[in-house]
């Protein structure tokens, strides 16, 4: 019956819809997982274009909130040494539009030290899909929001409206928590 609504789903192209979330039933207890040594094969997009210097976010304005790369060139945003905003959507999705432009402006003080990696749900690499499928699989509306810090390393996710006052303070939570585990580490 679930993929039924799933294929309903896809076939009215709904924005809220992210079409891989639970689908694969990813079953792995493990909480440490390190983007860094992954960066492989990664899914060929035809109709994007590879940008490997950060610039801005390709479909909404986050008034110069991060510089932004995409997904094809998610490695060298891991070597920019920022810690990462990743960020699943499409396009056309109202509730990606209203986190890129209304919520992340709200934190630019905060996002100093970050950039942001734009991934389109529907063409996503297989490094940012897999990692959605092992912390992320309980999403059910996008964007998707995952944060990483400036080490590779997955420190958390929220998923659906990020307008909320109860998921604004969770993404606070998850900026500080980034920055403050590169200290850890270091120290």
């Amino acid at each position: 019956m679930k993929y039924i609504i799933l294929l309903f789903a896809l076939l009215l192209g709904g924005c809220q819809t992210a079409p891989m979330m639970g689908v694969l039933g990813v079953d792995d207890s493990s909480n440490e997982f390190d983007l860094a040594p992954a960066l492989v094969n990664y899914t060929e997009v035809a109709d994007t274009p590879i940008v490997e210097a950060p610039g801005k976010h390709p479909y909404f304005d986050d008034k110069k909130t991060l510089k932004w790369y995409d997904d094809n060139s998610f490695d060298s945003a891991l070597k920019s040494g920022k810690h990462l905003i990743i960020e699943v959507g499409r396009k056309n999705c109202s509730l990606c539009q209203k986190f890129v432009e209304n919520i992340l402006p709200l934190y630019k003080d905060d996002l100093k030290d970050f950039a942001g990696v734009e991934s389109n749900v529907d063409k996503m690499n297989s490094t940012i899909q897999a990692t959605v499928l092992r912390y992320m699989k309980e999403a059910r509306l996008l964007p998707v929001v995952m944060v990483v810090n400036s080490k590779g390393k997955y420190i958390g996710g929220l998923w659906g409206d990020m307008s909320t006052k109860d998921k604004k303070k969770e993404f606070k939570a998850l900026i500080k928590k980034a920055k403050d585990s590169v200290v850890i580490e270091e120290g």
